[in-house]
């Protein structure tokens, strides 16, 4: 779905259950509101559900950082960040000769002390630890410039419907619009939400079958 079907099916919905006007910048407005709430659910629960996992693809990427630009152990997390999937770290093995890489835990302060102090599980450039700090950096430990991937999810694009307008008539303009990035089944649910959140409360099972029969999916929150 572009972003024009995207408004024509709020609008179709919006306007036969609503007594009131909506602007393409409001509706655009809603959209990414209902969008990132539906990112931060999904991210909670992505590693327990494959279809999750999927749903939020378009939005993965990998940051690699190198021991030139992590002075101290030290990661800056690239722009547009959202939240971390998984970190590791590299290590060339002389006698495999080939790089070695290694999971990084990602702990939280309380639980820092404890693992820097552990004699069971030694923290070590071979098994390091991380914590995310408040200035969006990431401070590994040991404290040393490292070399290894962040893999990340990034934020979602903010939606755009543009146009230009004569009189009443409003023209669509794909090349300057930015489009919804998720599935089809995800931008369903955003709609609807969406809808809502507008304050259509109370849908008419038609316009719902309306939508289901038009994209082939079911509406539903």
């Amino acid at each position: 779905m572009n972003i024009k079907d995207v408004h024509d099916l709020f609008l179709l919905i919006y306007n036969k259950e609503q007594n009131a006007d909506m602007t393409h910048e409001q509706i655009d407005s809603l959209l990414h509101a209902e969008q990132i709430t539906m990112m931060n659910g999904m991210y909670e629960m992505y590693r327990k559900n494959k279809r999750l996992d999927d749903a939020l693809s378009p939005f993965k990427e990998v940051y690699s950082f190198v021991d030139g630009n992590t002075a101290s152990g030290v990661i800056t997390i690239p722009a547009g960040y959202f939240g971390i999937l998984s970190l590791m770290v590299s290590q060339y093995d002389n006698d495999l000769a080939r790089n070695v890489y290694s999971s990084v835990e990602v702990v939280d302060e309380e639980e820092l002390i404890d693992r820097l102090e552990s004699q069971v599980v030694p923290v070590s450039v071979d098994d390091p630890i991380a914590i995310m700090s408040k200035d969006r950096k990431i401070q590994l430990f040991p404290e040393e410039p490292a070399t290894g991937k962040l893999r990340y999810l990034r934020n979602p694009a903010a939606p755009v419907f543009a146009y230009s307008s004569s009189g009443r008539t409003i023209s669509y303009d794909g090349n300057n619009s930015t489009q919804l990035e998720w599935g089809d089944r995800d931008i369903i649910k955003i709609i609807y939400n969406a809808l809502v959140t507008a304050g259509v409360r109370n849908m008419s099972p038609d316009l719902m079958q309306m939508a289901q029969a038009k994209y082939s999916m079911e509406v539903k929150p």
